[in-house]
């Protein structure tokens, strides 16, 4: 018995139709018999007569029909039956409704309760992940008290050396994991060259080895760092000739989606996640490919800053990167600085013919400059070792073939490709200034000088 029926109102029907529709068909019966008694033959049974008279009389008392009167009987049966069949009828109509809408109620509860189900699997899932989020910080707060113990040990050490006079001082400032680098009226600190891979510290960061999220070896990813005006678009056709050698890679140009998970063109939405799980959302794909593909990655023109209308906060963010470093991918950084007068003239003069781009005074960009200069310095000692390089773009376009070995050495091709590569280089000549062009210099080096204090590592001298 299925659920419409178990609920049936004909189940419960009241036992005076079911006595009606048997005196009904009795009556009938007895119709029958009275019309045989006066239509056929005689019946000279007094018994036979005798029972058909009073099947008769029985349904003519039950009814209140006239003994005498056959046909009315007859009508008053049918029009009984008659009332029967209809009562039944609507019963069995308002039975269907009623059953439709039980089963619509059960249906909705069986929603209800799978409904139920999916959210306690849900819950659980994420109760799961809370789990292994809780268990990954434990194991970096287990990092962090190991390295906060190792540095206290080499404070105390290097204490002891300076007392007894064997070491002298040396301006840093070493908190945690973060290590500021201080300098007295901008000196470039020691122990610091651009135009080399960095590999010692307090100018890097050595650190574990983290659990990778792709299958295999990881790519490489090479983010190229600098303000507006630095040398992407020249560095960018040492990429194109790179990938004409044969040199597998994907060369990632104008993406502003791809750092900051925003609007092309909206500035407001730039850079605004702070998630590192929509940072992976939205690079695995990317890496993924370059993986089965075998080639790395370059990110070759986000500069900062980056977008129509950017502010300066609208820029990478390149402590995240740092932090998907051998989950994601194989991360090296080259840092692209130029002589920020020059680097602010050129980011000027190419935007100074469109009208969207007005606001881009040499006021407001020497001020954009400046800052992104001191965001890019302070980020270099969080870098991991042996994979940042930081190069000046004088030293790029008058002796490139000096940076070979660098290049070479951070992206493990092939010297003798480099140099092929950097031979694809084509400086711009300087062009005399206009007097208007010379007095902005005057002011953007009387400004620059004031600030580089901001930026020390970036103004340390290259090896030559």
């Amino acid at each position: 018995m299925d659920g419409q029926s178990q609920w049936s109102l004909l189940w419960w029907l009241p036992l005076f139709f079911y006595v009606r529709l048997l005196v009904t068909v009795w009556n009938l019966a007895s119709a029958y018999c009275l019309k045989v008694l006066h239509n056929s033959r005689p019946v000279n049974n007094t018994r036979s007569r005798g029972l058909c008279w009073r099947a008769a009389g029985c349904s003519c008392f039950l009814f209140s029909y006239e003994k005498n009167n056959n046909m009315k009987a007859t009508r008053g049966s049918l029009a009984t039956l008659l009332r029967i069949t209809v009562v039944l009828i609507t019963l069995w109509g308002v039975d269907k409704i009623l059953g439709g809408f039980r089963m619509a109620q059960m249906e909705t509860l069986k929603r209800d309760i799978e409904a139920t189900k999916l959210k306690t699997a849900d819950e659980r899932n994420a109760a799961k992940v809370l789990k292994a989020e809780g268990a990954e910080l434990q194991e970096r707060l287990a990092e962090a008290r190991g390295d906060i113990i190792m540095l206290q040990k080499k404070m105390d050490s290097a204490s002891e050396k300076r007392k007894d006079g064997s070491m002298p001082e040396v301006p840093l400032a070493t908190q945690g994991r973060r290590r500021d680098i201080t300098v007295s009226e901008g000196t470039p600190p020691r122990g610091f060259w651009m135009n080399q891979v960095i590999n010692n510290e307090p100018f890097c960061t050595k650190r574990p080895k983290r659990k990778s999220l792709l299958k295999g070896k990881l790519p490489q990813f090479v983010f190229v760092a600098g303000v507006e005006g630095s040398g992407h678009h020249a560095l960018k056709d040492v990429w194109w000739a790179l990938e004409e050698s044969g040199t597998k890679m994907k060369l990632v140009v104008y993406d502003q989606l791809f750092h900051s998970l925003g609007i092309e063109n909206h500035a407001s939405f730039h850079y605004s996640s702070i998630r590192k799980e929509s940072y992976i959302s939205a690079m695995k794909p990317l890496f993924e490919e370059a993986a089965m593909d075998g080639a790395f990655v370059v990110d070759a023109q986000n500069s900062y800053p980056m977008g129509k209308g950017a502010g300066v906060l609208a820029h990478p963010d390149l402590i995240m990167l740092e932090e998907l470093d051998g989950v994601l991918f194989d991360l090296k950084v080259i840092v692209l600085f130029r002589d920020p007068v020059n680097a602010t003239l050129s980011a000027v003069r190419r935007f100074q013919n469109n009208e969207e781009y007005l606001y881009k005074n040499h006021g407001f960009q020497a001020r954009m400059v400046s800052e992104n200069l001191a965001t890019i310095n302070n980020a270099i000692p969080r870098m991991p070792c042996g994979k940042t390089l930081a190069i000046k773009y004088e030293d790029l376009t008058t002796h490139p073939e000096r940076l070979a070995g660098a290049m070479s050495s951070l992206l493990g091709v092939n010297k003798g490709v480099i140099n092929k590569a950097f031979a694809k280089l084509h400086p711009h000549q300087a062009k005399p200034d206009s007097p208007k062009k010379a007095a902005d210099r005057r002011l953007l080096k009387i400004f620059f000088d004031l600030q580089k204090v901001m930026w020390p590592l970036l103004e340390s001298p290259s090896l030559r």
